[in-house]
């Protein structure tokens, strides 16, 4: 954050302290949000009205693969659409600065596609997203889960869509839109380390939540958390190359493991120095599948495995 959008979000954050800006937006049948604490983590901002995030929902499936159907909450477009309730359904939302069409998501959306026969909603909150104050665009998380949410309910009352046949992959930013709708229905750090749980992803926003963190140190304690090392070192060669790196590899692991026949195995250990010494092997403590293929019914914790420097990640050593 540069000095004058970090000085701004000061100002806003005292403003809103001393009540001389509102405190709350309300949106329709969205409900209304606060920025009392503990949802004051964004820098005193409020989220953006609806009308200015656009948020749209591109819906793909195996009758349009390449074209998306513009999908809503409204039941005549839904019941036309090419969505089927007996497949499970995938929400892929990309998180700050990025848009549904870039590679990464692209690329999942087709692997996705020409592995299963399932539906794909690629998340387009970009104009909520490309904010010069990443603090705006973390107020505006809230508002797009709120509006998956009100999509998901409607494909529930409509096309009787089944809420565990659906899975929410979410990629930084898009990590806690994906917590924000889940909790509706009961997944980045900034922002959000060390906040309570209301403000961001953590296990109780769905049956099964499932992080992969590759950027060295877990920001948030999780049902079960993915670290990945081996990137960390094959990423950085200058500190802002390094981090973005780091930060979006997690994409490339996900996708790689819709498609490969090489399982991203990793093994449950209390932390990384035990998993370098060989003191937790598969057999010995448990172990599961990485990435698409994760399941719930495995021991909740921190899970452990290296990935090679480049495609293919999957490293034959480390599969089931």
């Amino acid at each position: 954050m540069g000095f004058w959008s970090g000085l701004k979000a000061i100002v806003v954050s005292v403003a809103a302290f001393l009540g001389l800006t509102s405190n709350e937006a309300c949106f329709g049948g969205l409900g209304c949000f606060s920025n009392k604490a503990p949802f004051d983590n964004a820098g005193g901002y409020l989220p953006q009205a609806p009308a200015d995030i656009k948020v749209e929902f591109l819906l793909y499936t195996p009758q349009n693969r390449a074209v998306p159907q513009v999908i809503s909450a409204d039941a005549a477009v839904l019941r036309a659409c090419h969505l089927s309730s007996i497949r499970k359904s995938v929400f892929i939302i990309h998180g700050y600065r990025d848009n549904p069409y870039a590679s990464w998501v692209t690329d999942m959306k087709d692997a996705l596609l020409s592995q299963t026969d399932v539906n794909v909603v690629s998340v387009d909150w970009g104009r909520g997203a490309d904010q010069s104050d990443y603090d705006q665009a973390a107020a505006n998380t809230r508002v797009v889960g709120a509006l998956i949410a009100q999509l998901l309910t409607a494909l529930r009352d409509f096309r009787s869509l089944n809420y565990k046949d659906v899975h929410l992959v979410g990629h930084s930013l898009g990590a806690h839109i994906a917590g924000y709708a889940g909790e509706r229905l009961d997944p980045a750090g900034l922002s959000f380390e060390a906040d309570p749980e209301e403000v961001r992803l953590d296990p109780g926003d769905a049956l099964f939540v499932d992080v992969i963190h590759t950027d060295a140190q877990p920001l948030i304690s999780l049902g079960r958390v993915w670290l990945i090392y081996k990137c960390k070192f094959c990423c950085m060669r200058g500190f802002r190359e390094g981090i973005a790196c780091d930060h979006s590899r997690a994409q490339d692991y996900f996708t790689e493991s819709i498609t490969s026949t090489c399982r991203f195995t990793a093994s449950w250990c209390l932390n990384y120095d035990a998993f370098k010494r060989g003191d937790c092997p598969c057999g010995k403590s448990p172990c599961v599948s990485m990435g698409f293929y994760a399941r719930a019914n495995a021991t909740r914790g921190k899970y452990f495995l290296d990935t090679a420097d480049k495609s293919p990640f999957c490293l034959t050593r480390n599969s089931l």
